[in-house]
């Protein structure tokens, strides 16, 4: 009898040190992890601008995008609505309301070199993946808004 209790405590002490290493390995592999996933991670600026073929300036936080838009786009006004900032890991979902209540979600799917592929939803109009540079804007022309059209603009930055 103290043989089967001998050899159960030998084993209940390899079963103990053999999950207090998994533990610890378990332990150390999640801030790798956390870390791969940050350096996954993709920054994304959102701009939402009003364009307007009604006469008015052009917004001096826009001036850059205005450079970019005036040889497509036709408007005589652009005004900045709201600028938006987010820090996402892939697969993950960015939300951001426009003024007409309706959503603009964004996913990063793959992330090679400088490209990143981002699935990309305007609610009500559009459904569809870009392929964007990094630090390169891409403009899309959305909803009718107030007179004008809502142009959203996405910058990736990683």
């Amino acid at each position: 009898m103290r043989a089967v209790l001998r050899s159960s405590a030998v084993y209940a002490l390899v079963v103990l040190r053999s999950s207090g290493l998994v533990a610890l390995l378990v332990l150390l592999a999640v801030p790798a992890a956390a870390q791969q996933a940050r350096a996954q991670a993709v920054g994304l600026r959102i701009l939402v601008t009003h364009a307007s073929s009604s006469p008015g300036p052009i917004d001096p936080s826009a001036l850059e995008l205005h450079r970019q838009l005036q040889r497509d786009f036709r408007y005589q006004s652009l005004r900045v609505l709201e600028q938006r900032r987010m820090q996402l890991g892939m697969d993950e979902i960015g939300k951001l309301k426009l003024p007409n209540g309706r959503w603009v979600r964004v996913r990063p799917l793959n992330r090679a070199g400088e490209r990143l592929l981002m699935a990309v939803e305007v609610e009500g109009s559009l459904n569809t993946d870009l392929r964007l540079r990094n630090h390169r804007r891409v403009s899309i022309g959305s909803h009718r808004y107030k007179g004008g059209t809502l142009v959203i603009t996405f910058e990736p930055d990683f």
